[in-house]
């Protein structure tokens, strides 16, 4: 069985290593996702009030963005699987 794990990445520096690891470590299956929070953080970041942090705005946009270019597999929330393991 295929061990899956769960690339958690922030700035985009952080997000292309996280990308290398994924490539050179392929016996496993790599899902990715940007910070995330949920509960009242998630409300605060919906509001505007956390722009200036890594969890929004245009560090978010271009980790999403990599992920994406890169044909990378997303699981926004981090719900999609149970997990063997999971990184930040």
């Amino acid at each position: 069985m295929t061990k899956k794990i769960l690339l958690i990445c922030g700035l985009l520096s952080k997000t292309t290593i996280m990308h290398q690891i994924s490539v050179r470590i392929q016996k496993c299956n790599y899902y990715f996702i940007h910070y995330y929070a949920d509960g009242f953080l998630d409300r605060l970041s919906e509001i505007g009030f956390l722009d200036f942090a890594i969890l929004v705005g245009r560090f978010k946009k271009g980790a999403i963005n990599y992920f994406l270019a890169n044909k990378l597999n997303i699981d926004f929330g981090g719900n999609f699987y149970n997990y063997d393991l999971a990184s930040t």
